[in-house]
């Protein structure tokens, strides 16, 4: 393995680890900002269909708290993993175009970091998760059953 895939793959663990506790996160938070019949269980569930479906009129909630909370995990990583999931944001790469031979470390910007997680990893998880209750909001007419599982069918830790 050279050393540009040994980067990328070290980059994608911290990234997929940083998702998944995320996700938990926001598995655990019951706080219900849809209606109190959806039968969605936490804001995962609300976020996932949302992404699958149709974007509420409050999406923009949503959205800060996935940011708010992926901000405070990015912010308590070590030097190592910010400098690793830099090297995916646009102003490193920008950065690396114009100083081809600046050996000096760039610039760390954590919410560049925040929006490259959310962008790539914690939507498009989003995108990807199911379980009964998902499933049975996405199509009320389906006949799902009451069966649950409690971390959707997609498990990405």
């Amino acid at each position: 393995m050279n050393e540009k895939d040994l980067l990328q793959s070290l980059t994608n663990d911290v990234a997929k680890k940083l998702t998944n506790k995320v996700i938990r996160f926001l598995q655990k938070d019951t706080t219900n900002l849809s209606s109190d019949d959806s039968g969605l269980k936490n804001i995962w569930d609300q976020v996932c269909v949302q992404k699958q479906g149709e974007e509420s009129y409050c999406w923009e909630v949503y959205e800060d708290h996935i940011t708010m909370i992926t901000t405070s995990f990015v912010d308590s990583l070590n030097q190592n993993d910010l400098y690793l999931l830099n090297r995916e944001t646009n102003e490193f790469l920008d950065w690396s175009f114009e100083n081809p031979e600046n050996d000096e470390s760039p610039p760390i910007n954590t919410y560049e970091i925040t929006q490259f997680l959310i962008d790539d990893h914690i939507f498009p998880a989003a995108m990807e998760w199911s379980n009964a209750r998902i499933r049975s909001y996405l199509n009320p007419d389906s006949d799902e059953g009451e069966a649950d599982d409690n971390y959707g069918f997609r498990h990405f830790f």
